[in-house]
């Protein structure tokens, strides 16, 4: 908008053509990609992802189907379908609820440990569709459905190589500036987006499937396995057996060794 007044030109075509390789994540936070002029770059974006690249996009007004990225070659890399004619968004308030993978998911453990199941009253949530097959719902609407199932709000899938989150709220700064989020000294909010980028950025921490010895491993002594993977994952686990100090081997058969839940 040439009434509005900056310095310098918001350097779009450059970023999204010359140093897109080298981001380690994009955040998109209620951007409309038609008036920002991402809308030419967005296949580029997609292309971003599935090469290992990380995306977050946060809701809003303008993110989203209000956004303009229903359809878009964008959408297809996202966890949840994006369906077009649809209103873009609901302002009715409401608290998200917890999924039984939200409950298990490293990636939110530090929220759980300092608001329990309880979170904010959210202003509103953009409309998102049901997931893409491979993705988990981490947190989900009471009352909106999408599909069959009830809305998903948070949400976290892979794309090809990359990772993508799809966050339907853009009132996460509840989680520090709320009487609830007090009660965590505010720090839920920090908690919240730690585990969100650590997630995309494959952080050990934060992976869907968590593996652990039962009991200390002796030389000569069996040893077993402990596998955790998030309720509705498609996660295939693999483990392979390899001596120290030796060459990189096949993997070994551990069936025997693993239990999995």
């Amino acid at each position: 908008d040439e009434s509005e007044l900056a310095l310098i030109p918001f350097p779009v075509d450059e970023l999204f053509t010359e140093h897109l390789p080298s981001f380690d994540a994009v955040l998109l936070q209620d951007i409309d990609a038609v008036e920002y002029k991402l809308a030419r770059h967005l296949p580029a974006l997609a292309r971003y992802v599935r090469a290992g690249g990380g995306l977050i996009m946060v809701g809003g007004p303008s993110a989203f189907i209000g956004g303009g990225y229903a359809g878009s070659p964008l959408a297809e890399v996202l966890p949840v379908s994006l369906p077009e004619r649809e209103q873009p968004f609901d302002t009715a308030s409401f608290e998200p609820r917890v999924t039984q993978a939200g409950r298990a998911a490293p990636t939110l453990r530090a929220v759980r440990e300092l608001l329990g199941e309880q979170l904010p009253q959210m202003q509103g949530s953009n409309t998102l569709g049901p997931l893409r097959p491979g993705a988990i719902a981490l947190w989900e609407h009471p009352d909106r459905r999408a599909g069959a199932g009830a809305m998903p709000v948070l949400a976290l899938g892979e794309s090809g190589d990359g990772r993508a989150i799809a966050l339907g709220v853009d009132g996460t700064h509840l989680l520090e500036w709320s009487e609830l989020g007090e009660r965590g000294a505010g720090r839920a909010h920090g908690a919240l987006w730690e585990g969100l980028v650590g997630w995309l950025m494959r952080d050990p921490r934060y992976e869907s499937a968590r593996l652990e010895l039962t009991h200390e491993c002796r030389a000569g002594a069996p040893a077993t396995l402990h596998i955790t993977r998030l309720p509705g994952a498609a996660v295939d686990v693999k483990v392979g057996l390899e001596r120290l100090g030796e060459p990189r081997s096949s993997p070994a058969p551990a069936e025997k060794a693993l239990r999995m839940e």
